[in-house]
């Protein structure tokens, strides 16, 4: 039987978290593959697969020196479902979240999903071990994917919004009219391969499904990439296991070829890459003064600000405009964690939640029993610009907040 869904786990090095993502697979239906791709050199993992005797999982060998597209890349050439993600080795699906899906893809190109994010205990910041953010409301929504595409890059909304292979189940027509467009015939053409494929995904596509729930759990542990980029002080090892995007700005053409802790910065890096391989048609140039604006914006939010106000001068003398003090507008944001994800901060408690496996069996009651008809593109629009809004007012913008679980 010729699978549904493909669900692809590429793996540089094995660590405990990855048999926790596989546990939450097990109890997926039957119509799926888990493909595990393997660059490690243990066989821990290769035979932990082997005793679950279960022929939804297969397990492959891959060279151990490809760069982190390449890595995406050559785990995608197994793929057989007709709908695919690529998941994290720390990551993990909510049980039975699948079977849902089921129901809801019909005839559209890429479902996409509200982001539900847990830091296992072994994160490298205090505040942030053991918690789980997350934002859910019980709707779905067919989207115009072109719509998308023009207000990120526009920086209106960021890559996040748009249907990523990270995040999202998409069409493999859509992979391949991407690889046919790319002048390497590649899908991962760029340096950081999920926000590479929301730009190829919203180019390609014509219909995107986004439901307003989770159906998957981000996992940030402390040998997450996201994470350790993240870091204000990188250490020569840190700079290593990271070194596709600590070097990406050099593969990027200008403004973003500056380094850059901003997603804003890779984002237009990739959107440029992007642009740059394409075989046929064209896409419409970034608008640089709305990505200046969005760097002074986001720029309280990192832990080293002056980096990011370093790009922003940077791109200002690029674009032959005056450079400007960013204004702190809130002053009690924590750096490192914007206004939204603060709020929606769920501290777990340890006897209920201790790893993303646990977190996605606590998600389990957000997915709605029986899936409703989607509704208009206006009501999801008009609730990403009135998100703006609030959070410009400083309001208090309450997606879904526990502070703790007694």
């Amino acid at each position: 039987m010729t699978p549904k869904f493909s669900i692809v786990i590429p793996i540089k090095n094995i660590s405990e978290e990855i048999y926790l993502t596989l546990q939450s697979l097990i109890c997926q239906p039957e119509n799926i593959e888990i493909i595990v791709s393997d660059a490690s050199s243990n066989l821990k993992l290769s035979n932990y697969i082997k005793s679950l005797n279960d022929n939804r999982f297969l397990y492959f060998k891959r060279p151990s020196n490809l760069s982190f597209s390449e890595d995406w890349e050559e785990a995608l050439k197994y793929v057989r479902g007709t709908y695919v993600t690529i998941l994290g080795d720390d990551d993990a699906f909510i049980p039975f979240s699948i079977s849902h899906l089921n129901e809801s893809l019909l005839d559209y190109d890429a479902i996409t999903w509200t982001k539900a994010n847990y830091c296992w205990p072994n994160h490298i910041k205090d505040n942030r071990k053991n918690t789980l953010s997350v934002e859910s409301r019980p709707f779905s929504i067919s989207l115009c994917p072109k719509r998308l595409l023009l207000l990120a890059r526009n920086f209106v909304i960021g890559y996040a919004r748009l249907p990523t292979i990270y995040n999202s189940f998409v069409h493999v027509d859509v992979i391949n009219k991407s690889k046919e467009n790319n002048k390497k015939g590649l899908f991962f053409g760029g340096i950081i391969p999920d926000v590479y494929s929301s730009i190829a995904i919203a180019y390609h596509s014509s219909s995107v499904l986004y439901l307003g729930y989770p159906i998957t759990v981000n996992g940030a542990s402390s040998r997450s990439s996201g994470v350790i980029q993240g870091k204000a002080n990188m250490t020569p090892t840190d700079k290593l296991k990271v070194k596709d995007a600590y070097n990406a700005y050099k593969s990027y053409p200008a403004p973003a070829n500056i380094y850059s802790q901003s997603v804003s910065t890779i984002f237009l890096g990739e959107y440029l890459l992007f642009a740059q391989n394409m075989r046929n048609g064209s896409i419409r140039k970034p608008n640089l003064k709305n990505y200046l604006k969005k760097l002074y914006q986001e720029s309280p939010n990192y832990d080293s600000p002056e980096s990011i106000l370093t790009t922003a001068a940077t791109t200002s003398s690029f674009l032959g405009v005056r450079p400007r003090s960013p204004k702190y507008r809130y002053t009690d944001l924590k750096r490192g964690m914007d206004h939204a994800d603060r709020l929606s901060l769920l501290a777990c408690p340890g006897e209920y939640i201790s790893d993303v496996f646990g977190a996605s069996k606590f998600l389990h009651s957000l997915i709605p029993k029986h899936f409703s008809p989607p509704l208009s593109r206006r009501y999801y629009f008009k609730q990403i610009f009135s998100q703006i809004v609030i959070i410009l007012k400083n309001s208090s913008y309450l997606l879904f907040c526990i502070k703790q679980i007694k």
